[in-house]
């Protein structure tokens, strides 16, 4: 027809909008342009332009409102009754054909989630395969799987109190997306916590597809999973603070030896100009307030503390004799759990069944909603113990891999501490300490509490000065006694 092609739009979204990107561009040109000269718009189809007849006619209004004619190679546009009539029953059968389709493709997407296939666009952590017969599978993505992980894991364990934290750490990660000024959003440390897939579970509450255990593999152990929920309705535990940093690592961390409140740190300068630091209490009425305390002081009495409390090498041996053999004695004990947790999933099968039955018996709408409930909370905690039954009686590597690190914790506590990382500095305070521990100017720390292994390490060696007692009695050092004897000398 010795038209002139000017510019092609395409769009790659559903033709039952009409903001889409291709159309908006098309339609901003055609405002500009039709004002010199006027042009003329081609699709190969009617279902070309759009797939619902309002966006249809909405579009073919706006085209001509800017001044430009709309053509089709097989369909001429005209105005008579007969034309608009055909117009708007091809029209309606295109949004009749997308209609169609998306019910098909929801059929499909509810049978894949009915059988434990995750049905929809992949997430974070995760990439498809194919498998020949069962379609498409999710498999874990590296290194996203294992950043996801940590982070998801990290949430439950109280490594990290605050959503803020996890965005921090997600922040460092550098194959983890960031927005454009490099960090990660609050919302979608949100979106990671609240997605079941990660659990390995699958659940459609909108599509009728209950919880059910699904076919790819979990990041995180559905308990994690639900630990994250409780903690993020529970609230935060402790609040975001601007000020802590390395340069004072006690900061928050120990408290005031006469009060009681916890001692902040800060650089106050002297005559000659030179900044020194500081460990101060600020609580009014203390004895000790703003009696600055040397902070070079402080923090070489706290890694003394921490160099006393490393056990001896014949301690140290019989503490890895007893946790062995307590090892082999929890092993038989959880082959013992794992049947009485499948006498509870039993159980729960039993009630479900019963509660299904009564459904189906009653038209009452508050019995039926009341049950539909109890029926969902019955497959979560069966959910919940098959989980735990699978994982009963099967270890992830010998007593040595698991607890490798913890024995060189145990051992020298110190060692930790000297990895500069604040946030191992902190796990280092709450691993060797029940209580912060207060300090007083000119004394030291003063009866610090100590964790229970480092008081039990202490009643080994026969202390008598944990918190100004006589150490903690272990009954089970008794089967031991020929060997601490025999290492001893």
């Amino acid at each position: 027809n010795g038209y002139e092609v000017i510019d092609v739009y395409s769009d790659k979204e559903t033709g039952g909008r009409k903001d889409r990107e291709g159309i908006v561009s098309m339609l901003r040109f055609l405002k500009r342009a039709c004002k010199t000269e006027p042009h003329t718009v081609i699709i190969d189809d009617l279902n070309r332009m759009a797939r619902d007849i309002r966006v249809h006619f909405d579009l073919r209004d706006e085209i001509t409102a800017a001044g430009a004619k709309l053509v089709c190679p097989l369909w001429e546009f005209g105005d008579s009754a007969h034309d608009k009539f055909t117009e708007t029953m091809l029209a309606a059968g295109s949004a009749y054909q997308k209609d169609l389709n998306a019910e098909q493709a929801k059929r499909r997407m509810r049978a894949r989630a009915m059988d434990g296939y995750y049905p929809f666009r992949r997430v974070w952590g995760y990439t498809t395969i194919t498998r020949k017969g069962k379609g498409a599978l999710l498999v874990p993505d590296e290194p996203m799987a294992s950043i996801i992980k940590e982070a998801l894991e990290g949430y439950a364990t109280g490594r990290f109190q605050l959503k803020v934290e996890v965005a921090r750490f997600l922040a460092d990660q550098p194959a983890f997306p960031k927005t454009r000024s490099g960090t990660v959003t609050i919302e979608t440390v949100d979106r990671l916590l609240k997605r079941l897939v990660y659990s390995g579970m699958i659940e459609v509450p909108d599509w009728g597809v209950t919880l059910r255990k699904g076919h790819h593999q979990g990041l995180i152990s559905y308990e994690t999973f639900l630990k994250n929920q409780k903690r993020m309705e529970e609230g935060a535990r402790a609040p975001a603070r601007a000020d802590i940093s390395n340069e004072f690592p006690l900061r928050g961390q120990i408290v005031c030896g006469s009060c009681g409140g916890k001692l902040t740190g800060a650089y106050a300068r002297s005559k000659t100009g030179k900044q020194h630091g500081y460990y101060n209490c600020y609580q009014k009425g203390c004895d000790q307030f703003r009696k600055g305390i040397r902070k070079d002081d402080v923090e070489s009495e706290f890694e003394k503390l921490l160099v006393s409390m490393s056990p001896t090498s014949s301690t140290y041996k019989v503490l890895k004799l007893m946790l062995e053999d307590l090892w082999d004695d929890l092993g038989r004990i959880s082959m013992q759990r794992g049947h009485e947790l499948l006498g509870q999933i039993r159980a729960i099968e039993k009630k479900v069944d019963v509660l299904i039955e009564r459904l189906a018996d009653t038209e009452s709408d508050r019995v039926v909603k009341a049950c539909s409930k109890k029926i969902d909370e019955l497959e979560s905690q069966r959910a919940l113990l098959t989980e735990k039954a699978e994982r009963t009686g099967k270890r992830r590597g010998t007593f040595a891999e698991l607890y490798e690190l913890a024995y060189r914790f145990l051992e020298n506590p110190i060692e930790l501490w000297h990895s500069g990382q604040l946030e191992w500095r902190h796990k280092v305070m709450k691993l060797c300490f029940s209580a912060p521990p207060a300090y007083l100017k000119n004394q030291g720390f003063t009866n610090p509490n100590f964790s229970k292994p480092f008081k039990m390490l202490s009643a080994f060696e026969g202390s008598k000065n944990i918190n100004g007692g006589g150490g903690v009695r272990i009954t089970r050092v008794q089967r031991y006694s020929d060997s601490f004897t025999k290492l001893s000398n």
